[in-house]
């Protein structure tokens, strides 16, 4: 904590704080191989799956993946686990299949199955 030379008051710049915090997290990822806050973003979108629907697929509470996308540190389990379906399409696609009847939307399925299709299509062609 800074000081004011001038009247003993703290100092707090809170964009310097999430710059620390941010510097602080990442490295504590990186030390303990947990997945990197973006390719946890990525997720959703490389897969065209809300938060909620995607964290209901790994079989977690509902606000579980939206936590880890805001920037909580999952567990090495969970982390493990979202490694996996980021670089593996094909775990991702074994895992919506199997959850399909537990989303809400039909369409949630139909948006996220397309994506994937595309994704080990594209594979496969290379």
């Amino acid at each position: 904590m800074s000081y004011c030379d001038k009247c003993g008051a703290e100092i707090w710049i809170s964009e310097i704080e999430d710059a620390n915090l941010k510097t602080l997290y990442d490295a504590y990822r990186q030390r303990h191989e947990i997945i990197p806050l973006d390719e946890i973003r990525a997720i959703s979108e490389k897969y065209n799956i809300g938060k909620k629907p995607l964290s209901l697929l790994l079989g977690w509470g509902a606000q579980t993946f939206s936590r880890y996308y805001d920037g909580d540190m999952p567990t090495i389990e969970y982390s493990e686990r979202l490694k996996r379906v980021y670089r593996d399409p094909a775990y991702y696609l074994e895992i919506l299949e199997n959850g399909k009847d537990g989303l809400k939307s039909r369409k949630a399925y139909e948006k996220s199955k397309a994506a994937v299709d595309k994704l080990l299509n594209f594979s496969e062609s290379e």
